[in-house]
This record gives structure tokens, sequence and C-alpha cells, in this order.
């Protein structure tokens, strides 16, 4: 019980938190961070049907790991340019791998009810730690990484992304593929 209460007040912080840190970047130019030549963090987590899926699953592919939570209103806003953004540019070599910070039940109601068409991991408070390791060091939702074809991190976003934003993002690893 007392764990519960631990991860449900850490929930609603991290929630406050993602809330405030995705107004404030929500279109910021500057929220993109450039991070490249990092190496990814390796990881496995079981997806929403329960098969272990790890990262390296999707190598060959540029990739956008998205931590969010179906609490996180800004995570709300951004998941429906996600399924377009897959739709439309998965051809192209995109794969979008949504990592969920929240309780297994909650997350697959929402995949169901939204129709998502990319992959979910349950991370729950692993999910926590993992955006850590990735350089979300104030818990803030969403958080996104963007990692390359040879799997180097190439970009970090703390809030949600554009329409506009993403696509300016991921042009030029996108185009790679073709040249």
């Amino acid at each position: 019980m007392k764990s519960f209460l631990l991860l449900a007040v850490a929930a609603i912080l991290a929630g406050v938190a993602g809330m405030w840190l995705g107004q404030h970047f929500h279109h910021s130019p500057l929220s993109v961070q450039q991070a490249v030549g990092t190496q990814t963090v390796a990881f496995s987590l079981p997806d929403i049907q329960g098969h272990s899926r790890d990262i390296q699953d999707w190598n060959g592919k540029v990739r956008i790991v998205n931590f969010w939570a179906t609490w996180c209103p800004p995570c709300r806003e951004e998941i429906p340019e996600f399924i377009k953004a897959q739709q439309r540019l998965g051809p192209s070599g995109l794969q979008i791998i949504g990592v969920a910070v929240d309780r297994t039940s909650s997350v697959i109601r929402f995949y169901k009810a939204k129709k998502m068409n990319y992959p979910v991991l349950l991370g729950e408070q692993q999910g926590v730690q993992l955006m850590a390791k990735y350089g979300d060091m104030e818990g803030g939702l969403p958080y996104s990484i963007i990692l390359d074809r040879h799997g180097r991190i190439v970009a970090r976003k703390l809030g949600a992304f554009s329409k506009a934003g993403l696509e300016k993002t991921l042009r030029p690893y996108l185009k790679k593929a073709s040249s």
C-alpha cells in the first residue's frame, strides 16, 4: 500500500510538471535539444500484449522513443500527431515507440480507444528511471528521444511536438535513407 501511495504521489507530481513543461515548451523551437552522437540506452520492456520488446528490435529505423502517460494532457494532445506521422512516414523508415509511465490497464484502454498504430511498451516505474537515463532528470512528460538509423541519439524534446516541429526535426534523418 505504501509503495502504491508513493507511486500515486509521484504520478501526480510528474503530471503537474508535465502539464507545466508541456505548456511552457509546446511551441518553442529551442525545446528540441540536439545530442548528436550519443548512443541509445539499451532496454527491454513488455508491450501491451505482454511480449518483451527490445529497443534494438527496430534497429535500422529512425526511432522516436516517446515517454507518456494517459493522465498527461500534453501527451494526449501529441499522440494523434504521432499516429498520423507513423502512418505517413513509416514507409520512409520512421518507427515511433511509446513508453507508458502509467498503469497497464489505463494504457491498454487508451491504446485501443485511440487506435494507436505504433508499439507501446509498459514502463510504469521502470519507465521513469529510463527517462532519467535518457536525460530527463526532472521527470516531465511528454519526453521524446529521436534515434537515427545507427542508434545514435540525435535529438531530445521535453514537451509535446507540434506537427511542423516533428517533421522539421525528422526530415534530415529520414532523407538519409534514400541517398
